[in-house]
């Protein structure tokens, strides 16, 4: 059958300790306004829902039937290290000439020899390109950002795109050709820590809602070792009130 959602409000929710954890229950009632979605029923079903509002917080209480509902705030994160297999950096190539168009065509020219002695190292992309009067002329600085394949050869590359007509060079920073499947994993094992938390902490409930704080790449100054992605979640658990007779349907955490 059709699964419909019904709000829930899970709101100014506080931390008991450095993962962010938090308990509490109320009765079941009708939803205030702005509140989050969190449960799943089914069609037909009557309209339940746990709601937390700041003013309460710490409060527990019964659902009808004298049951509790209650509501655990967990943090987890993750950490995924990948053997770096390239590296980016950035360049910028500066031309000046009398007019616009002489410092235009002079740029272009050198882009192009820039490009053709990055060919056997990886790939170059424009980023930024501009023409300004300056005193006496006119000065055009396009900004280009290079893909190196492998690693190992950094200064190799830079001696060729200097020599080729790059003006400015930047650190190079190590890369990884699998990114999204590695960032991909440290967000699942960031829940898996989420709940294994949860279970620590005794929750009975199921998990409701999850959502991704942050999932970045970190590394070293080298363009050499290994790139690191750490992710962090927010899951919020919940047990629903027992369905009882004459009643219909009570709701259910949803699985994710």
């Amino acid at each position: 059958m059709k699964k419909t959602i019904l709000a829930a409000a899970f709101a100014a929710v506080l931390a008991a300790s450095a993962c962010g954890i938090c308990a509490s229950a109320l009765p079941v009632r009708a939803l205030p306004a702005g509140s989050v979605h969190a449960y799943a029923a089914e069609e037909g079903s009557e309209a339940h829902a746990c709601a937390l509002p700041a003013a309460k917080e710490g409060a527990p209480a019964e659902a009808e039937g004298g049951e509790e509902i209650a509501v655990l705030v967990v943090t987890g994160t993750a950490r995924v290290a990948a053997a770096a297999d390239g590296c980016t950096f950035c360049g910028v190539i500066e031309t000046v000439a009398d007019d616009m168009s002489a410092a235009s065509a002079r740029n272009a020219e050198a882009a192009e020899k820039v490009r053709a002695a990055f060919e056997d190292y990886g790939r170059a992309e424009e980023e930024y390109f501009s023409v300004r009067p300056m005193r006496g002329g006119y000065t055009a600085v396009r900004r280009l950002r290079f893909y190196a394949q492998g690693t190992g050869r950094t200064e190799e590359m830079r001696a060729a795109l200097a020599d080729a007509g790059v003006t400015a060079l930047e650190g190079a920073v190590p890369s990884c050709s699998d990114e999204p499947a590695r960032r991909a994993e440290a967000l699942r094992l960031a829940l898996q820590d989420a709940r294994e938390k949860a279970a620590q902490l005794g929750c009975t409930g199921g998990l409701v809602r999850a959502e991704e704080l942050c999932c970045y790449a970190s590394f070293g100054p080298s363009a050499e070792g290994e790139v690191v992605f750490e992710a962090t979640v927010r899951a919020v658990f919940a047990r629903a009130p027992q369905r009882q007779e004459g009643r219909g349907n009570a709701p259910r955490p949803r699985t994710v």
